[in-house]
């Protein structure tokens, strides 16, 4: 016959010491206290991360002075036709419209001066693309800051056309 003996007695674990868990519960209170004062901080001072936090005023206002940057680099004999804004509607999210915009400039000037135009256009400008990388230019391609795309390309005998584009914006 065979007798069990009792289980060891296994006290339990201690209570929690009061001052700890204030300790703990002061770092979590003050760590949300941080995150909420960086976010507000952060919503007020960042810029922009996407082109839909920006208005299609401040948009404007970027391609106009592209749009000046570019002309002041244009040679003497060439003419100069601003075809102005065209709008257009847009979804920024799906109950949210928006305005989307391109400014289109034509250039006209001496036949077979074309590629070397286009390139004294955007002298000067940083990260241009150009089209193709080796050969006589037929196209540019960069980004003006605040999400607006800067083209231009050949688009006949002593024509250029310039294309500044906002994307969908806020109106």
């Amino acid at each position: 016959m065979t007798i069990e003996a009792p289980a060891p007695y296994e006290s339990p674990a201690p209570p929690a010491r009061p001052a700890r868990r204030r300790l703990w519960r002061s770092v979590v209170a003050a760590w949300a206290v941080l995150l909420l004062g960086l976010a507000v901080w952060s919503a007020f001072h960042d810029q922009p991360t996407v082109q839909d936090q920006t208005t299609i005023a401040s948009a404007r206002a970027t391609v106009d002075q592209t749009a000046e940057r570019l002309l002041r680099q244009a040679p003497t004999g060439w003419t100069v036709t601003d075809q102005g804004y065209a709008d257009s509607t847009c979804d920024l999210t799906a109950a949210r419209a928006g305005t989307s915009t391109v400014r289109t400039i034509t250039l006209s000037g001496p036949v077979g001066d074309e590629s070397r135009t286009l390139t004294a256009l955007v002298a000067g400008i940083p990260d241009v693309t150009m089209r193709p990388g080796e050969g006589p230019a037929e196209s540019f391609f960069f980004d003006a800051g605040n999400f607006v795309a800067a083209r231009g390309k050949i688009t006949g005998d002593g024509t250029l056309a310039l294309d500044l584009s906002t994307g969908c914006r806020a109106r």
